[in-house]
């Protein structure tokens, strides 16, 4: 006899996620999330909007992103990072994938063009919890260190050397030097942590700077991190924009007002942050994601309105995303049926009704 679980598209065997995971990456989860979102109505009017504004010509670039929790905020954001950066996944793009979400939406067409003209600057995305980062030294390095990351640098000491040896064009031929010498890639040798520092300053020695010179590179790499501001990462970011002069860095910063409730954020930090990516102009973008609308968390705070001018600047443009249309997707998503269920199902009603 045929079960009801026999004739649904969906495994009800497997775990649905409750929560989505932003840096959950892997071409598997990227698929079966990719799979799973429901674009409604109301999602294509959120979209079509963010779409539009990233093409616009806005002095401001940044976008508060608000939605309570289980209102599809974090999976939204993460379908927006999907399409600006638009890997290639068994040899198709997201936004090919992405395609199908669109069929039967009114303005599909439009839509479409819409996000299309995501692919005309070349988007790289730094997407971070904020809640679960380490805040011990504040947004400022929180920021950095996850675009350290998304480098694939370490996010400690070692990145910051790292980081300079990439914006002066030395990286790529110390890891060579440390592969002909270790017959190990970099990227393993660093994470070994008793043997990081003998490495990397073995193979600095050897050609990239004196034993005076790395020490003093080693300390101040440390007091950066310690010292770091709103101004070294404007900095930072600034060399790195120099060598890639056609790129858009984007962060993506999910559960921005739960790390200010926390105080792993300080929001007066936050308007520093906002001052001084501003004039990097539109080469740098910020998605704050939050539970809570910015006027809200401004209100929440001991901090006067007037103080913040330019965080209400930066985040100008505002996206409340509310759980409409659950009807939707339960139909679209929980009560799917496969093909072959569509015939079942019929067949019995056909003689049974």
């Amino acid at each position: 006899m045929t079960k009801i679980k026999d004739i649904l598209s969906i495994h009800l065997e497997e775990d649905i996620k409750s929560v989505i995971d932003l840096n959950q990456q892997d071409d598997k989860s990227v698929i079966d999330e990719l799979d799973g979102f429901i674009l409604t109505e109301s999602l294509a009017k959120h979209l079509t909007d963010f779409c539009d504004f990233y093409a616009s010509n806005t002095v401001q670039p940044g976008l508060w992103l608000s939605g309570f929790y289980g209102s599809g905020k974090s999976y939204f954001s993460k379908m927006i990072g999907f399409l600006l950066k638009n890997p290639v996944i068994k040899g198709t793009t997201i936004r090919d994938r992405f395609a199908n979400k669109l069929i039967g939406l009114p303005n599909a067409s439009l839509l479409q063009n819409s996000i299309n003209e995501l692919g005309r600057t070349e988007n790289h995305i730094v997407l971070f919890d904020a809640a679960k980062a380490t805040g011990n030294h504040g947004i400022c390095y929180m920021m950095m260190a996850a675009f350290l990351k998304s480098l694939g640098l370490c996010d400690n000491w070692v990145g910051i050397v790292e980081f300079d040896l990439l914006v002066t064009g030395r990286y790529q031929h110390f890891c060579e030097k440390v592969e002909l010498k270790y017959s190990q890639p970099w990227r393993k040798l660093r994470n070994i942590n008793y043997q990081v520092f003998d490495t990397m300053k073995d193979i600095m020695l050897d050609g990239f700077c004196s034993e005076a010179s790395f020490n003093e590179t080693f300390d101040a790499a440390k007091q950066r991190i310690q010292d770091y501001d709103a101004n070294k990462l404007q900095e930072d970011l600034s060399r790195y924009i120099d060598m890639n002069p056609d790129l858009r860095i984007v962060f993506m910063i999910d559960e921005v007002s739960e790390a200010i409730a926390q105080e792993k954020i300080n929001i007066l930090d936050l308007e520093g942050v906002a001052e001084a990516v501003a004039a990097l102009g539109r080469k740098i973008w910020t998605i704050a994601i939050a539970q809570l609308q910015l006027d809200d968390v401004i209100n929440g705070t001991n901090v006067n309105k007037s103080l913040l001018t330019k965080i209400i600047d930066r985040f100008h443009k505002r996206i409340n995303i509310t759980a409409e249309e659950v009807d939707t997707i339960i139909r679209k998503r929980l009560l799917a049926k496969t093909t072959e269920g569509n015939e079942i199902l019929s067949d019995y009603f056909k003689k049974n009704s």
